[in-house]
């Protein structure tokens, strides 16, 4: 109920792990107060994770699209020159249907994003020696500058939104969210549910 002493262990505005029990009721409590009405049957902790983990996925996507638009590249491009650099390495090539198998996305819509990154010289693009039937791509020069300079500002986005969480606590959450993770994809995957992997 509004007005409680929630527990805060996590995250506090000074960077230090809260000497208090108390804590800002937030726009989520007032959600599952809310729907408490109509449902008020249903166990309001699974929302109660859920819908913090999506908001919370939202404003760092936001966060990375925003700072990624000074280097003219998306997301989803992003993305595709980190998986260069990963898997690539500085001197080896993929191919772009393995760069869609890397992120779960279509081929039709990775050839036409390899296409734009070509054009744009972020990729070189040439025969596969070992499959002439069958291009690679690696990062060009420019590819490397651009990918250095974007990543330092994503990282930089990540450090200030998630900058005040203590040490202790970090780890704490990176614990507890590796074992979600991995629950949340073997149970997605038996349901045959997808998604587009995010680098980074």
């Amino acid at each position: 109920m509004r007005g409680e002493a929630l527990s805060d262990t996590l995250y506090d505005r000074n960077g230090e792990t809260a000497q208090s029990e108390e804590t800002i009721y937030d726009e989520v409590d007032e959600l599952l107060e809310e729907r408490e009405r109509f449902w008020p049957d249903a166990d309001p902790c699974w929302s109660a994770i859920g819908a913090r983990i999506i908001r919370i996925a939202r404003y760092l996507d936001e966060d990375r699209a925003t700072r990624l638009e000074q280097f003219g590249v998306t997301p989803v491009e992003f993305d595709m020159l980190m998986v260069l650099r990963h898997f690539g390495d500085d001197e080896a090539a993929m191919r772009p249907s393995q760069i869609a198998d890397k992120l779960l996305l279509s081929r039709t819509r990775t050839t036409v994003r390899v296409d734009g990154l070509v054009d744009r010289h972020l990729v070189d693009r040439f025969e596969d020696p070992s499959n002439r039937r069958q291009v690679v791509v690696q990062l060009s020069p420019l590819g490397h500058d651009l990918l250095d300079r974007a990543f330092g500002a994503y990282q930089g986005g990540l450090q200030e939104l998630l900058g005040p969480m203590p040490k202790a606590s970090h780890d704490e959450l990176v614990n507890l969210l590796r074992g979600v993770l991995e629950g949340v994809q073997e149970r997605a995957h038996l349901n045959g549910v997808r998604c587009e992997a995010t680098a980074y």
